[in-house]
């Protein structure tokens, strides 16, 4: 008897710092933010479940380089490898955000051998917008429900 979890997603709550340098202050938000959503995780699955989602930003002036972080979550202890959703019965269910396809490199802020995005100097005016690339590991013993994450993403000029 194969078990699958249902709607396993990470949901995104975005935070924005504001820094500003000089007589010209930058001004940069977020635009859009597409959570990940990992949809239905097979614990019986050797291959691991792979989603994307997506952060799009945009600057109205810059005076400087801006960079993007994002925490471990809410249910991780702080640790960003892994970052956990968590379930019924307080289950939790590994996972991890990358800033690469080929699943390499962690999103985080700097530390815990993580990177974050940039630093990177926008163009004024010109949306910009980054792939959030989202795996859970695969042969995980969870129980059957529904699994999430509260990330905090914060955006820096």
């Amino acid at each position: 008897m194969r078990n699958q979890i249902f709607k396993i997603f990470a949901l995104f709550f975005f935070v924005f710092a504001f820094c500003s340098a000089g007589a010209e202050a930058s001004s940069c938000s977020f635009i859009r933010v597409v959570g990940v959503n990992f949809g239905s995780y097979d614990e019986l699955s050797s291959l691991p479940l792979t989603s994307t989602g997506s952060i799009t930003y945009e600057c109205s002036s810059v005076t400087g380089p801006i960079t993007i972080y994002l925490n471990a979550g809410t249910h991780s202890g702080g640790s960003f490898n892994p970052r956990d959703l968590l379930g019924p019965s307080s289950s939790l269910l590994a996972y991890n955000l990358f800033l690469d396809s080929t699943y390499q490199t962690i999103w985080g802020d700097g530390t815990g051998g993580t990177q974050y995005y940039g630093p990177v100097t926008p163009t004024a005016g010109q949306r910009y917008t980054i792939i959030i690339y989202g795996k859970v590991p695969p042969l995980q013993n969870v129980p059957l429900g529904f699994y999430s994450d509260t990330i905090t993403a914060t955006l820096n000029f």
